[in-house]
């Protein structure tokens, strides 16, 4: 994928005989770039403010599936630190296998959009992936006996990879359907539905190498000649289907698979339920605490206390749990505040004064200080530059 002389799929993304889409295409085919930011509606007063519906969810993503897209878009050429930066993800946090706020993950996503100039993005990424870029779920698909059970692994673990993807296997005489159906899937940005298809299809093709004739399908309608998506997935692309995912011959999934290993599978199996076994309460803590935090915010005051009372634990436990992922009740309620300071201040005829109110600071000077603390910039100038 090609931009401004910026190559991300280079060496290793596409089959041999697949070709390369360059971005450039997408520009000269006369598509209008649509960028989707989150944004906030400003009610009057701004007594009962409307914020971005992600950063009332505990929804979240796995890190290590954010940073090989990352290193993706880094290595060609985009200025991925600076995104992180103003997207307010911590490219320096210490809990490598823990979990990015989805909210922050859309955030990064529309930048990466932005900046890419492409409705191909989700699709050539998606293709330039690997299976160890998917926590537990790439190597337990792989290790799997047939594509049946590949799927059966898909459907459990894919919360580790996000929280949010629900898929379904349907099959109807000679045809099969992996069809997915996330929660809040109209929240979503077009490009993420095509990045999660576009990472079934690389997995499967790794999973049955010889095995030709799937055919990809949309809900949403082609933002541009759908002969550059067929390039770009070497695959049969429809778009305005009833359904977003892959179709395939149900003679597929009793297949056996090239690299089945059993004892990886256990082990994999065993170490992917204790993960979810104890998911909310472990490993996306954060942002179940983020999520409270921000719904109390939104009402008034909140305390740590109110967060403990909530999600079952003593404070003091909830600190413990906290400070061993790395984090702090206080540091993710600063987070937030950060979040919708940032959020409202997009809205232009949200008085200053209003917002740092709502966001619990004694006076406007103590606003000012801690968003010019968060940001280098006071409130204005970052308004300024929206």
């Amino acid at each position: 994928m090609t931009t401004s002389g910026r190559d991300i799929n280079a060496g290793s993304a596409y089959p041999a005989s697949q070709p390369k889409v360059l971005l450039t295409t997408a520009r000269k085919s006369g598509h209008k770039k649509q960028l989707v930011t989150p944004t906030t509606s400003y009610s009057s007063g701004m007594n009962h403010p409307q914020t971005e519906p992600w950063l009332t969810l505990p929804a979240s993503v796995a890190r290590p599936y954010v940073d090989a897209l990352q290193n993706l878009l880094a290595q060609a050429g985009f200025p991925v630190q600076q995104w992180l930066a103003d997207v307010g993800i911590d490219s320096n946090s210490p809990d490598n296998d823990g979990r990015i706020s989805l909210y922050h993950a859309l955030s990064l996503w529309n930048r990466a959009e932005g900046d890419a100039q492409t409705p191909l993005l989700g699709a050539q990424l998606g293709q330039a992936v690997q299976p160890r870029d998917f926590p537990i779920l790439g190597q337990a698909v792989l290790s799997a006996e047939t594509l049946r059970e590949a799927i059966h692994q898909l459907q459990e673990f894919e919360p580790l990879v996000w929280d949010i993807g629900l898929c379904h296997l349907q099959t109807d005489g000679d045809t099969a359907k992996l069809v997915l159906s996330p929660h809040h899937d109209t929240l979503l940005p077009r490009g993420i539905i095509e990045l999660a298809i576009s990472g079934w299809l690389r997995i499967g093709r790794k999973l049955l190498p010889k095995h030709q004739g799937t055919t990809v399908s949309f809900i949403h309608q082609a933002p541009i000649d759908e002969n550059l998506y067929r390039q770009c997935l070497d695959a049969d692309v429809a778009f305005g289907q009833p359904f977003n995912g892959l179709t395939f011959p149900e003679s597929w999934l009793d297949a056996p698979l090239p690299a089945r290993d059993r004892y990886l599978q256990g082990i994999l199996q065993q170490q992917g339920r204790r993960l979810l076994g104890n998911y909310h309460r472990d490993l996306n803590l954060p942002n179940e605490v983020r999520a409270r935090i921000c719904k109390r915010l939104l009402e008034g005051p909140v305390e740590p206390s109110d967060t403990a009372r909530e999600l079952g634990f003593s404070t003091r436990s909830l600190r413990r749990k906290l400070a061993a992922r790395n984090t702090s009740w206080r540091s993710l309620y600063e987070e937030v505040r950060r979040d919708l300071a940032m959020l409202w201040l997009q809205q232009p005829n949200a008085p200053l004064t209003d917002i740092g109110l709502l966001l619990q600071f004694a006076d406007q000077s103590a606003f000012n200080h801690a968003f010019r603390r968060w940001t280098g910039e006071t409130p204005g100038q970052y308004r300024r530059r929206q």
